[in-house]
């Protein structure tokens, strides 16, 4: 379906479910306590959008195609979830962006730029 992914500093954002304050505050305390791959499971298990998604489209942890992660350097937030998951996927790589916090295409464009269209013209099938 697609011939490459770039994911940058992703996040899943709120959303309207009920007690879903309760549970971001759970998965803080579980990354700070347990770590991040605990915390990806306690979700998987009991968060319902999550839920909901693997059980229609269990082949999402099935990604192969050529896979570039980036991470602002000073992103704590989102860090140590990216290396997790750039280690986690076949054939991806992980670009931690040096001086950037959650927004390297913001804060250092140039760079990010280089870098995406560096990306985009190896894996390039047409």
């Amino acid at each position: 379906m697609v011939s490459s992914l770039v994911l940058v500093d992703t996040s899943s954002g709120g959303f309207d479910i009920p007690e879903y304050a309760e549970l971001c505050a759970r998965l803080n305390e579980i990354a700070r306590t347990d770590g991040m791959e605990v915390a990806f499971e306690y979700n998987a298990q009991y968060h319902p959008l999550a839920q909901r998604r693997f059980e229609r489209y269990p082949e999402l942890c099935e990604i192969s195609v050529p896979t570039l992660v980036m991470v602002g350097e000073e992103d704590v937030a989102f860090r140590q979830p990216s290396e997790v998951v750039a280690k986690g996927m076949p054939n991806t790589r992980l670009h931690i962006a040096p001086q950037a916090t959650h927004t390297p295409q913001e804060e250092t464009p140039e760079a990010f730029n280089e870098l995406l269209i560096r990306f985009l013209a190896e894996v390039d099938v047409r």
